[in-house]
């Protein structure tokens, strides 16, 4: 079975987007970009995502800036609904930009979050997570029958919605040793983030070229090892 991996980018993420979608590629996961056509991608980035297996949709939902309000999270969960239509999923995916997945095995078995009890952050990340077709749809219809709310983050929203529902859902908790997610520091090794399922990048003060560069530095490392150290689904 084919698994989505649901990438909402715009113009502002052409740089990152490129290594985002070879790690979601050589995880085993069928990338799907959904742009915003307030500010899309350039012609040559879509070209490029169709010709190396991606699938490129355009949006019209209001973003917010960086994917916040109500009706952000809405327009999120029903992307990733017609995702795993089109790709005949019961789950699917979504990620950041500047995120790297090396294994989605975590992620699979049900509704999956990643947080940070460590940081104070009780509450899903945005940079991964997946939403089952149930929960999606469940979520989908809470969120359409609330209030909109411009200034509340994607992550928070839906999340929110899953505990409020009572929905059944996994969360990874942050562990520096290793497990299943980390944000890589400006000074990395590649090797490092072999402990990791998902590694974000895109944690400040870096540009988009710093964060371009760390995510091709660990997707080269990973193709050059023998295949079967990759974790392929």
């Amino acid at each position: 079975m084919k698994i989505p991996c649901c990438i909402f980018s715009f113009s502002g993420d052409a740089l990152p987007l490129r290594e985002c979608i070879n790690g979601a590629i050589a995880a085993g996961l069928v990338p799907y970009v959904f742009d915003d056509s307030n500010s899309p991608l350039p012609r040559h980035m879509i070209t490029w995502i169709v010709e190396n297996g991606g699938f490129h949709i355009s949006t019209t939902f209001n973003r917010n800036g960086n994917l916040n309000g109500t009706d952000c999270a809405i327009g999120i969960v029903r992307s990733m609904i017609q995702a795993m239509i089109l790709c005949r999923s019961k789950i699917a995916l979504k990620i950041d930009s500047d995120t790297l997945i090396l294994d989605a095995s975590p992620f699979l078995e049900m509704s999956t979050g990643v947080c940070s009890l460590e940081h104070n952050r009780r509450d899903a990340f945005g940079c991964c997570y997946s939403l089952t077709m149930n929960d999606a749809i469940e979520v989908f219809m809470h969120l359409s029958d609330g209030e909109n709310i411009p200034d509340a983050p994607e992550d928070l929203t839906i999340w929110g919605a899953i505990c409020e529902l009572g929905l059944v859902h996994k969360m990874h908790n942050f562990n520096p040793s290793g497990g299943v997610f980390s944000a890589v520091p400006q000074s990395f090794l590649p090797v490092d983030c072999e402990k990791f399922a998902v590694c974000t990048f895109g944690n400040a003060p870096r540009t988009a070229h710093g964060v371009t560069s760390s995510m091709q530095k660990v997707n080269k490392y990973l193709q050059n090892k023998p295949k079967y150290d990759r974790k392929i689904l």
